[in-house]
């Protein structure tokens, strides 16, 4: 994240909310990767068949998070409209993917813990969606 800093610091785009969006690009990576990880570790269980549904909403989950977090980083071509429906897909499939996991935590510990990385980010993310308004570059 160090190098994700510098970059905004010096941006001449600079971030009006440097430190929450440094903050929702941690956390949203976050759920990339551990959805990533959380389908790896589905692919390997022995009924891969009940989880092909959760699998999938990982695979997506991540790419939406991984297109948040890259479009937080980029406060040069913030748009409001975009942010909010950005940030309103990640929320949305953070909240499918925690339940799908959600509901296979009881026998796989990676789908738990991938359940509560999901949340995280959905909070983040209506967090930033709440104050959209102020994340705008100042520049």
């Amino acid at each position: 994240m160090n190098h994700v800093r510098k970059v905004l610091e010096s941006s001449p785009h600079k971030p009006a909310g440097l430190e929450i969006i440094l903050q929702a690009i941690a956390e949203i990576s976050d759920c990339a990767v551990t959805c990533e990880a959380c389908s790896d570790a589905c692919l390997g269980e022995e009924n891969v068949k009940r989880l092909s549904k959760c699998i999938r909403l990982l695979m997506d989950c991540s790419g939406a998070c991984r297109n948040t977090a890259a479009t937080l980083a980029r406060p040069g071509n913030a748009d409001r409209q975009f942010l909010e429906a950005q940030l309103a897909a990640c929320i949305a499939i953070c909240d499918s993917c925690g339940a799908e996991c959600r509901m296979h935590a009881k026998w796989h510990e990676h789908c738990k813990a991938c359940a509560e990385a999901c949340d995280g980010c959905a909070d983040m993310c209506r967090r930033l969606s709440s104050e959209s308004d102020s994340l705008i570059a100042a520049a």
